[in-house]
């Protein structure tokens, strides 16, 4: 069962997942490209889903379990998992996996074809992600594209875009060691694992996407009522309700204290001007928002922007950047 090229890890954080797991760990079974080390961690679940994962263990090549019986939340659940997938020097490539999706056959072989097209620069700091088949509970389809369906643009991956929304869905997300490294460790108040890597590619990296749906995306209850259309009616409630843009400014606050001596001038400076959103009125930002372009897609979804609020300063904890620290020998209990 081993294929040639570099070596993969999937990264899983589990939690209370025992509906969906078997699955999940079924579809990576699966896969056509089955050179990869599977390592997943258990979040303090309270049902059978550590040991339904540990019944999986021999039926896979490689696989780490981790379990502390902690709960410490997805960021620094899958910040754990992360740091621990690092250990592993010869894994270059991560993707990053949720416990009640099912991945297509053929996705980690795309992937890994596509990162190892000839003109790719492994130097680069990376991400690849691909489309999404969005489905309900019981995989019925919902849409043949979670893009599409959303109305998103796999195109609007700049940072001033990525700012304000997120745009690549994490259980899509492929990125090189390198993107991995700096973006460690993740901070606990981030809104999502996933927006923050995307936000360290953007901001030192790049971008490829895989224009397929290679995942099946369940949607639950809650989001799928969330998407029933972009209407002057939406419009309205998002001018009402004041979104609350604490969480983003702080996430930009945090990549400007910690990458401010690596990153370009031009980035340095989107970033301080979409931090200064929340010092200035309305007029102010109207302009700001526009001479920058922090939009959201499609453009309906940026109008209550003008209208958000900041719910009280968080504090910034530095995080240094790890480009610099040693990688520790892999551990495989």
């Amino acid at each position: 069962m081993t294929s040639t090229g570099p070596r993969a890890a999937i990264l899983l954080s589990t939690y209370n997942g025992q509906k969906f797991l078997p699955e999940l760990l079924e579809s990576l079974l699966q896969q056509t490209y089955s050179d990869f080390h599977l390592i997943v961690r258990d979040d303090g679940s309270t049902d059978d889903s550590p040991a339904m994962t540990m019944a999986y263990r021999e039926r896979f090549v490689q696989m780490t379990f981790l379990s502390d019986n902690e709960h410490v939340g997805p960021i620094d659940s899958f910040s754990r998992v992360a740091q621990e997938a690092l250990r592993f020097p010869e894994i270059d490539f991560f993707f990053f996996c949720d416990q009640d999706d099912i991945w297509e056959k053929e996705k980690l072989k795309i992937y890994m074809e596509t990162t190892l097209l000839p003109e790719t620069d492994p130097a680069k700091l990376r991400l690849v992600f691909s489309d999404l088949t969005a489905v309900d509970v019981d995989l019925k389809l919902i849409h043949l594209s979670h893009m599409a369906f959303n109305r998103m643009r796999p195109e609007n991956t700049s940072l001033n875009r990525l700012l304000m929304q997120n745009v690549p869905v994490g259980c899509t997300a492929m990125v090189n060691r390198s993107l991995l490294h700096a973006a460690l460790p993740f901070p606990s108040d981030a809104l999502m694992h996933d927006e923050w890597i995307n936000l360290c590619a953007a901001a030192l990296g790049e971008f490829v996407f895989i224009d397929r749906p290679l995942v099946r995306y369940r949607r639950h209850l809650e989001s799928v009522t969330g998407l029933a259309g972009f209407t002057w009616r939406y419009m309205i409630s998002q001018c009402i309700r004041r979104p609350d843009l604490s969480a983003r400014i702080y996430q930009a606050e945090v990549l400007l204290s910690r990458y401010q001596q690596e990153l370009p001038e031009e980035k340095l400076m989107l970033l301080r001007q979409f931090i200064s959103l929340k010092d200035i009125g309305l007029w102010g930002r109207l302009q700001k928002i526009i001479a920058f372009q922090f939009f959201k897609t499609p453009l309906l979804r940026t109008i209550g922007i003008f209208f958000a609020r900041f719910d009280g300063p968080r504090q910034v904890r530095f995080f240094p950047s790890r480009a610099n620290q040693k990688i520790k020998k892999p551990y495989n209990p």
